[in-house]
């Protein structure tokens, strides 16, 4: 590994197969689609606070679990598949946005790691790699869109508000 160390491996890994599980033994599992290399490798062309902010996202989810389940011993690497699966839809539909956002966020970088492998391209025969990775980059790039959307009318509202009363003050 270049950049994760063996614990974040970890977790990618478990995130990984949480998001691609192997269905019966059947299907390419996210180890065999080396899934940990791909993100270790990504991780390394990115600029230093960027990487940090993905290595913090990791441990983000390994230790949040632990509120999920109310027990302070939870790790996301030791809980169920059910258990991790139920967390991680938690994020996918929460209310709040910033939680979405940071959701879809790591499943992008772990379904461009899974999409990467060879394996994985050739069973799924017709479809595309370079269309899968667009669609989930159009995704991700709609989510970051609506964000700034969201928080530009906060800002303008904001700003309005205080305006207004200002102009009331005088």
């Amino acid at each position: 590994m270049r950049v994760l160390t063996a614990r974040e491996a970890e977790i990618v890994e478990t995130i990984a197969e949480t998001f691609f599980p192997r269905e019966d033994g059947e299907g390419i599992g996210a180890d065999e689609a080396r899934v940990v290399r791909y993100v270790d490798g990504f991780l390394s062309k990115l600029p230093f606070f960027e990487r940090l902010k993905l290595r913090a996202l990791f441990q983000l989810f390994e230790f949040g679990i632990a509120a999920k389940l109310m027990d302070p011993t939870a790790r996301f690497t030791r809980a169920s598949l059910s258990d991790r699966e139920s967390f991680l839809e938690s994020w996918e539909r929460s209310d709040n946005h910033a939680f979405r956002s940071i959701y879809a966020a790591l499943r992008s970088v772990v379904t461009l790691g899974y999409m990467d492998d060879t394996t994985v391209q050739e069973a799924m025969g017709d479809l595309r790699r370079d269309e899968l990775i667009r669609d989930e980059l159009a995704s991700v790039t709609a989510h970051a869109a609506e964000a700034v959307r969201v928080g530009a009318a906060g800002l303008a509202n904001g700003a309005a508000t205080e305006h207004a009363s200002g102009a009331e003050a005088h």
